[in-house]
């Protein structure tokens, strides 16, 4: 994976750099990633309603964690768009 260096806002830089860390887990867990508009909104969908549960729990780490796996896979599928 080639790389670059951006300048971010100090409060945001530990926030960016925990859902890169995710995108890339994710990205190892599972390689293929669909074509389907659909089915990637889908799994966006499906990472935000884990994270809208958690909420409903009153969990703050649990919701933390399904935050950063929801962005993470609103980045691929954001990835894919761009492409």
């Amino acid at each position: 994976m080639d790389t670059i260096t951006i300048e971010v806002p100090q409060e945001i830089a530990t926030v960016l750099n925990n859902v890169l860390n995710h995108y890339k887990w994710a990205k190892q867990k599972h390689p293929q990633f669909p074509n389907d508009l659909i089915h990637q909104a889908a799994l966006v969908t499906e990472e935000a309603g884990e994270l809208l549960r958690q909420a409903n729990n009153k969990n703050r780490t649990l919701s933390c964690h399904e935050c950063y796996q929801t962005a993470a896979v609103a980045i691929r599928m954001l990835t894919h768009l761009e492409g």
